[in-house]
């Protein structure tokens, strides 16, 4: 507690899970304290009196980058698949840059969508429109990587598809 005072002091304490209270017999355990600072849900992790994890900068980018760029899209036509992502590059840049705005980023990010019910990419009838809300809306450097039932495409902001047809062509 004495950490999130120091670092997140207006943070609110959700929960905890003591993993150091369980008997495992290969290692000591961790314990998780989970906060939420501004709507953005973070976990701090601690092993032997230590910080080993702090997850807030992590959560914060993930949270930018979905705000800004993927509900817009997603709550418009009421997508329910799962979205994931590596922003390594962007939990950096706020890191140290604590008051920017995602707008100001010029690093890269990855997302992956999963959609372990669909056999038909195109029958989804939105993974077109949405490589083509990336290519006008997103101003940095992704790679996206979507993963259907038996079948998967890469894109990114450098991919050219002439059409919907060679888009669709692309998976395999």
């Amino acid at each position: 507690m004495e950490y999130i005072n120091a670092n997140y002091s207006d943070a609110k304490f959700i929960e905890a899970h003591y993993g150091t209270t369980k008997i495992n017999f290969e290692n000591n355990g961790y314990d998780q304290f989970v906060f939420d600072l501004n709507g953005i849900r973070f976990s701090i992790f601690a092993e032997r009196g230590k910080i080993t994890i702090d997850s807030y900068w992590s959560a914060f980018a993930d949270h930018q980058l979905y705000n800004t760029y993927i509900k817009p899209f997603i709550e418009s036509r009421n997508i329910t698949t799962k979205f994931s992502y590596n922003t390594n590059q962007l939990q950096n840049f706020f890191k140290n840059n604590p008051e920017a705005n995602i707008s100001q980023f010029d690093g890269g990010v990855g997302f992956v969508i999963y959609d372990d019910e669909c056999t038909n990419p195109e029958s989804l009838g939105w993974l077109y429109d949405f490589y083509s809300y990336c290519k006008g809306n997103i101003p940095f450097s992704y790679t996206i990587t979507i993963i259907c039932k038996g079948s998967s495409t890469i894109f990114s902001n450098e991919s050219k598809f002439k059409n919907e047809a060679e888009f669709y062509n692309s998976f395999n």
